[in-house]
């Protein structure tokens, strides 16, 4: 984890622009264009590991289209396939093609909110975290907080990961708003999934954060989570843009060794 570099990527991003090499014009955008040799070539020349925005089945949120409200955990986008009823084998083939030029594939997984064939399955009690006065719990802006803590719902994200692991061949997952799942669950996860995966989460929420940088390593914890460190980032964007003074170098150094393992993508460290 300490060597990896992330290449943080929006599927249909890397085969969509007319500069992209594609075997057929068909495949601009899809699975099949993520594949094409020039994709590859170009990922394996910048010794990256790829991680893809979520590819779960998802509805549109807030008017953008990049899979941040899962639908199903099981169901793969449909709208990247270019035979939709191959769709779980063209993913299966991407990964499988980025393995046999040394590059590792993560996945975006979004289980803090969402989750709707669980709603219909269980029922809001059972899949949404609720406060003591009933209310549901919005830790992520985009609707009622998952309760990760249910037996229900912490085995079925486990189970998920574990076929995306066996199926998929997945080399590990980033986890959307990773401080909105219980402490618990997150440890669960590293215990049962194999020692080989990343597991990298997000230590943040809008409210109802269950855990801080600190807890999944140290005196309690001693476990292969990375976090993102947006101490970090913020001190290395001040310096970037020219400002910086001894408050921020301060900063940056101890923010640099704190955590141990940490993983910074791309996006996380340069835009917005």
């Amino acid at each position: 984890m300490r060597d990896i570099i992330i290449y943080e990527t929006h599927l249909p991003a890397l085969s969509r622009h007319p500069s992209a090499q594609v075997d057929n014009e068909s495949h601009r955008g899809t699975y099949l264009g993520a594949k094409s040799p020039f994709v590859l070539k170009h990922l394996k020349r910048l010794h990256v590991a790829v991680e893809f925005l979520p590819l779960h089945a998802s509805d549109k949120l807030l008017g953008q289209d990049w899979g941040y409200f899962s639908t199903s955990f099981h169901a793969m986008r449909e709208c990247y396939a270019v035979n939709k009823h191959e769709v779980n084998r063209e993913v299966m083939s991407v990964v499988d093609a980025m393995h046999g030029q040394g590059i590792p594939v993560v996945l975006d997984v979004v289980f803090n909110h969402g989750g709707e064939l669980w709603v219909k399955a269980w029922g809001e009690d059972v899949v949404y975290r609720k406060y003591e006065n009933g209310d549901f719990c919005h830790g992520s802006g985009c609707g009622p907080t998952i309760a990760t803590e249910h037996p229900f719902i912490r085995e079925s994200i486990i189970q998920t990961l574990r076929h995306l692991v066996d199926k998929y061949h997945f080399d590990g997952f980033r986890f959307d708003l990773g401080a909105l799942h219980d402490k618990d669950t997150m440890l669960e996860i590293d215990k049962r999934l194999p020692n080989h995966i990343y597991l990298i989460a997000e230590p943040w929420a809008l409210s109802g954060a269950c855990w801080s940088k600190g807890d999944l390593h140290g005196e309690f914890a001693n476990t292969r989570w990375a976090v993102w460190n947006d101490d970090f980032r913020e001190s290395g964007k001040t310096f970037i843009q020219g400002k910086g003074d001894h408050h921020n170098r301060d900063r940056l150094m101890c923010s640099r060794y704190s955590l141990g393992v940490m993983s910074v993508s791309a996006r996380n460290f340069v835009a917005k």
